[in-house]
């Protein structure tokens, strides 16, 4: 239902929009169904909608000379929400999930220590974890089944942009296996 109502919104808005690759990113990050150029343009259309709204409530209210200013802030607030919200929600959630990243790490090792190899550690670890983290892992370790790698790196990979320590700790379990 709601994913119909942004997309009637955003069949409102005249023009195409090209979100930038923060916005991108988060949006898949959080797992919304609408893209994120929908999202957007539906965004921008609520925006509109909201400075008409408050021009109008500070007419009705008898501040009529304010009208426009208290469209045009609505408005603009409305329109910064829509642009700035989803990458602020984003970096929340993944600051939240990173909470996870010691429990991770640490039931990679203690897989370690059972069978020292990385590929079933990781899996082990991407079984029992649970969040965005445990989710990401289970994404590599499948992607590289079938492939001498564990898919630890790739992990890492993805998420040493918001925690460099998880790479140095992935650098250690592997270098723990080779030894």
């Amino acid at each position: 239902m709601l994913t119909a109502a942004v997309a009637a919104l955003a069949a409102r808005y005249p023009a195409t929009v090209d979100p930038d690759e923060e916005f991108v990113r988060a949006v898949r990050f959080l797992g919304w169904s609408p893209d994120s150029a929908t999202l957007l343009r539906a965004g921008y259309v609520a925006a509109g909608l909201v400075g008409l709204l408050a021009a109008g409530c500070a007419v009705v209210v008898g501040r009529s000379a304010l009208a426009p200013m208290a469209g045009v802030a609505a408005g603009s607030a409305t329109a910064l929400a829509v642009r700035r919200g989803p990458p602020a929600l984003a970096a929340l959630r993944r600051t939240r999930a990173l909470g996870a990243a010691t429990g991770l790490v640490g039931s990679v090792v203690l897989r370690m220590r059972l069978d020292p190899t990385p590929e079933r550690a990781a899996r082990f670890a991407a079984r029992v974890g649970d969040g965005p983290l445990a989710d990401s892992l289970g994404d590599r370790v499948a992607a590289a089944r079938g492939t001498p790698r564990s898919g630890l790196g790739a992990f890492a990979d993805a998420w040493t942009a918001w925690f460099p320590a998880l790479d140095r700790s992935v650098a250690l379990v592997a270098a723990a296996a080779d030894a």
